[in-house]
Order: structure tokens, then C-alpha cells, then sequence
């Protein structure tokens, strides 16, 4: 009993926030290189948004532990964590508003900001309007919703009785937000979504995205010399999409990654138990690029590193190579 008492202490100890990669934090160096590896080590490390919170308001962090968790915690992409981001771009110190416009921004999914010239207070305050937004709007939808609706905004649609935050980004941004944030779970807001577009690369995003997190295989890459991305590709993808939907009845987590499965040859194991880490750890191997990125957000939660894939570009070099990286972890 006492081994637990001192683990958990531990787990809520200022001490953990210590972060040497907050120093290049201001650089393009930190935005481009060290920002991904914080990232990594923060999801497997740290303690989770509520052991966070509890952090924030303990009294017990100095200055630097503060910005190391604004900076950090934007990692889980969790909105609870939003009321800390919050009174630190209201009271904090010019440091610790830099960290928090930034995480803030981090947090939602956004492109991050550059704030190596400062956030003056007046600047904070209006970021502070748009987290309110934000905040009133995910108690009724998530953030990959909000996204969704901003993307369909930047061509006049709307989701269904969508009465939310929209960001005035274009669709290239949002989809690099929804990117960031989703999972199987989304798909049902993704095809909803997909349905109400009108636009044409907006809807081949969205296939991307469906076809990614069913691990199928709707847009199939040409064959033969010369055989170019051309409009014939993604009208048959739009079609095969559309049958596909026809035929799905259940979109919920568990129907779609036994869809998944059974598409893959897997049968007779529950894709979100325990026995199904060896199988996704197989996928990430054998199986075709739409899988990767599902794969690597299973093996995650199966107590792999936090290494994320791409759906948008499942089958280039840089994601080949961070699919590498994440098989060697596991000696592959």
C-alpha cells in the first residue's frame, strides 16, 4: 500500500514538469523539431489533463513548471485543460502569455501561432474572447466538429444544426486541425460532414479521412506510366464512398474496427481488447498505408510511444519513415 501512496504522490509531483525543451521554446527550432519530440515524451510520461488541473492549482508551481505545462499539455488535446490556458493569458507574467497564446492554440489543434514578438494584454484578452467560443462550444461538440464546421464554412455550408464557434481559416487549416485530433471515433461526424460538402477538394479530404480511419481502401492510386491523380480517380473514390456508406449501418468505434479487421483477413479478436495489441502491431507491418495511422493510435494505447501517422499522407516517404521509426521501438 505504501508502494501506491509514493507512486501516486510521484505521478502529481511539480518535479515531472521539469522540461529542458522549454528552453528553445520562442525558436523555429523549437516549432519544427523539438515541439514533436516534447509532444511524444509529454503524452507517455506526464500525468493526464485531471492530474494536470490538479497540478495548476496546487500552488506549487514555479514560473518554468507553469509554461512547461501550457507548453506540454496541449499534447492531449483535452479542453478541460482549457480554464488553465485561460487564467494564465489574463494573469500571467509576459513569459507565461507567450506559452499560453501558444499552447492554447496547440491545444485546439491549430496552426500554432508565432508569438516571439510578445502578447501584449490587449492581445490576450481578445484570445481570450475566442477561448470562451471555444469553450461554450465544446460542451455540446468536439473539436474535430468545430474543425469540420469551419472547413465546410470556408465554401458557405454548414453542418447540421451547427450553432458553435467557426473559424474564418481555410479548409487546407482546418483539415490540418481535424488531422491532428481525430479518431474512429469522429467518423460519424466526418461522413456528415462529407455529405454536406460541395466542394471538390474539400470532399476528397474528407474521403482521405473516412478512408483512413476504416482502414479501407477507396482511392486507388493509378497504375501504369503516366497515369496521373486526375478528377476520373476521386469520382470513382466519391462513388465507392458512397457505396460503402449505403452498405454501413453501425459507425460507432468498436463496428468500424471490426469492419476493419475483418477487411484485413483479422477474425475471432476484438479489436479494442488487449489480445488485439499484437494484431495492430501486425497492421502497422504488413497492412496497406490507409492503416498506419489507426494502427499507431491503437499501439499507443497499448502502452506503445506516443508517434503519430498521417492520413493525408499515408503513402509518402516522411510518413514511411515515421512509420519506421515507430517499428523499431518495437524491434521490427
Amino acid at each position: 500500500m505504501t508502494g501506491l501512496i509514493l507512486a501516486a504522490a510521484m505521478t502529481l509531483s511539480p518535479a515531472l514538469l521539469a522540461s529542458p525543451e522549454t528552453r528553445n521554446f520562442g525558436t523555429a527550432y523549437y516549432d519544427s523539431v523539438v515541439r514533436g519530440h516534447f509532444r511524444e515524451r509529454v503524452l507517455v510520461a506526464w500525468p493526464g489533463p485531471s492530474g494536470l488541473s490538479e497540478l495548476w492549482y496546487s500552488g506549487k508551481l514555479r514560473g518554468g513548471q507553469k509554461m512547461s505545462l501550457l507548453l506540454g499539455g496541449a499534447a492531449f488535446h483535452d479542453t478541460q485543460l482549457l480554464p488553465l490556458y485561460r487564467e494564465a493569458l489574463l494573469g500571467g507574467d509576459r513569459q507565461l502569455r507567450q506559452a499560453a497564446a501558444y499552447g492554447y492554440r496547440d491545444l485546439i489543434g491549430d496552426d500554432v501561432p508565432n508569438v516571439r514578438g510578445g502578447v501584449t494584454p490587449e492581445m490576450a484578452r481578445a484570445l481570450v474572447g475566442e477561448l470562451d467560443a471555444v469553450a461554450r462550444t465544446v460542451r455540446r461538440a468536439t473539436l474535430v466538429e468545430m474543425w469540420l464546421a469551419s472547413a465546410l464554412a470556408a465554401e458557405d455550408r454548414h453542418l447540421a444544426d451547427w450553432h458553435g464557434i467557426t473559424f474564418q481559416r481555410s479548409a487546407a487549416t482546418c483539415f490540418r486541425a481535424v488531422e491532428r485530433l481525430v479518431g474512429p471515433e469522429d467518423l460519424p461526424a466526418v461522413v456528415r460532414a462529407y455529405e454536406m460538402s460541395g466542394d471538390l477538394a474539400n470532399r476528397v479530404s474528407l474521403t482521405r479521412l473516412v478512408e483512413g480511419l476504416s482502414m479501407g481502401r477507396l482511392v486507388v492510386k493509378p497504375r501504369g506510366e503516366g497515369q496521373g491523380w486526375g478528377s476520373k480517380v476521386y469520382s470513382e473514390a466519391f462513388e465507392r464512398l458512397d457505396r460503402w456508406l449505403g452498405n454501413q449501418c453501425d459507425l460507432g468505434v468498436a463496428a468500424i474496427l471490426e469492419r476493419g479487421f475483418s477487411n484485413l483477413g483479422v477474425r475471432g479478436v476484438d479489436p479494442m481488447s488487449p489480445a488485439a495489441c499484437d494484431v495492430w502491431l501486425q497492421i502497422l507491418i504488413k497492412g496497406p498505408p490507409s492503416s498506419w495511422a489507426v494502427a499507431a493510435d491503437r499501439l499507443y494505447l497499448c502502452g506503445g510511444p506516443a508517434i503519430r501517422l498521417s492520413i493525408f499522407r499515408a503513402d509518402t516517404k516522411i510518413n514511411r519513415d515515421t512509420r519506421k521509426r515507430l517499428r523499431a521501438w518495437y524491434g521490427e
